[in-house]
Formats: C-alpha cells, structure tokens, sequence
C-alpha cells in the first residue's frame, strides 16, 4: 500500500497530486507542510510531463528537480520502518509528528482509509501490543455464537479482558507510545492523553479488524476482507460497540492511564 499511487489533495481543493504514500511522507519532509508538498508535487510532474519549456519552467523544474532527488533519498532512508521489529522512542516520536503533518492541510479523503505513511506505522505500532488479536477476537465470536446472538455484553466483558491484558504485557511499549502521542499534541494533559490514547486504539485498530457488511478494501494492513457476518449481527459493528462499552467503565483505561502518567513523568 506504501508504495501504491493514489490521490493526495488539499484541505482547500487548490491543488491535488498522484502519487505514493512514501512519496508523500518524502514530499512532506523536504518541503516542511503538506501545502508546499503538494504544490511543490503536482508543479514537478506537471512540468516533467509538458513538451517544451520554456526558460523560466526550465529553471524551476531543475530546482523541482533537486527537490525530488531528496524526496527519493529520504523515501528510500526510511523504508526500514516497515521492517522493524521494535520502535525506539525516536521513531515513534517521528511517527507522530508525520501524522500531525498529514493531518494539517491534507483533505479528509486523503486522510481516510489509512493510507498514508503515518497511519500504516501506527497500525504497526499497535500491531507490537496487540499482536494475534484478531484471530483470538474471531475465536471467541464463533465459539460463542456472538454473531448470532448481539451477546455485546458478552463481547465487551472479553475485549476489556483482552486489551488490558495485552495493555499490560506491553506496558512499555504503551508508554512510549503515549509520550510520542503527547509530545506531538503539544502535552495536552492526563485526562486529554488517555482519551486521545482510546480514539487511537479504535481508530487505528479495532475499526479496522474487521470490515463491515459488503466491504471490499484489499488495501488495508491489518483488515480482513472475507469476515463478512454469518449471523443476523455485523462482526466489525459488535466489536465497535463493545470497545465504547470497554471505555465507557472497562479496566483497560486504568492500564491506559498507568502508561500516561509514566510517560508524562519521563519514567
């Protein structure tokens, strides 16, 4: 998916571009916002792709140019990424900082479905702590006949289990997550950190264990595409309910909360 082209827009609608999620990740570092990325972008393959020039296009597409050898260094630097195991805090801090770049000027559609570079290395992130989640959610949900049934209160009392068992076997890597969340809103407090924290988690990952009714993005990370419902209940809505039910009074925002306040300590 990093490396498939799709569209990329502005907030405004000034200016729109084709191209790759680490591209864009590229774009966005050498050119500083997502604004300048975009122009910068879209003015480089409009002029690579015009016949002649003339010799103020000519010196403006050699500057575009430099621009986008950087872009091709930076893109290829940063393809570990993808293939690490474990993330410093280093890493997770530059995580977060794209996705507040990507968050400031892009449109809602190029924010959507996970396609850019930040939400592909959140998903790996929580992919470290919740790790062989989906398959134990999909177990418990057939051996209990959830699907059939809308047993919720089943289903959140199981997930509550889950996330904070897997919260606290992976505490550190919560915390470190947690300061890198921090740092990049600007330590928004205790309280703002933990429900930022909850909206992640299902944002970039229990919304996109499974799909809904009818849904058909091959492109996700971690999506399952064949896990259409069975029974008279959707799998991916059951879920969804139950992870609100979880942080409306489950134990996994005290597990949360130990890792904010770690974090927010520097321990």
């Amino acid at each position: 998916m990093m490396n498939k082209k799709q569209k990329f827009s502005l907030e405004d609608g000034t200016a729109s571009v084709e191209m790759s999620a680490s591209m864009l990740e590229g774009w966005i570092q050498v050119c500083k916002t997502p604004k300048a990325a975009i122009e910068s972008a879209a003015k480089y393959y409009k002029l690579k792709r015009s016949g002649q020039k003339t010799d103020e296009e000519r010196k403006e597409f050699a500057k575009l140019e430099r621009i986008y050898d950087l872009v091709k260094d930076f893109s290829s630097s940063h393809r570990y990424l993808l293939e690490k195991e474990d993330f410093s805090q280093q890493d997770m801090d530059y995580i977060f900082a794209l996705d507040k770049k990507e968050k400031t000027g892009l449109s809602n559609e190029s924010l959507s479905g996970g396609k850019t570079s930040s939400a592909v290395y959140q998903s790996l992130l929580l992919e470290q702590v919740f790790k062989g989640m989906k398959e134990r959610a999909g177990a418990f949900m057939e051996q209990n006949h959830i699907e059939e049934t809308g047993d919720e209160d089943a289903l959140s009392d199981w997930l509550d289990r889950e996330l904070s068992d897997c919260i606290k076997n992976k505490s550190d890597v919560m915390t470190m997550i947690a300061k890198a969340m921090g740092k990049a809103l600007g330590d928004p407090g205790r309280d703002a950190l933990v429900g930022e924290l909850e909206d992640f988690i299902k944002n970039r990952w229990i919304s996109r264990l499974f799909t809904d009714a009818g849904e058909e993005n091959k492109d996700e990370l971690i999506i399952d595409t064949s896990s259409k419902p069975q029974g008279n209940h959707n799998k991916a809505q059951l879920l969804r309910n139950a992870y609100d039910a979880v942080t409306q009074d489950g134990n996994m925002v005290r597990y949360l909360d130990a890792c904010v306040i770690r974090a927010t300590m520097g321990q």
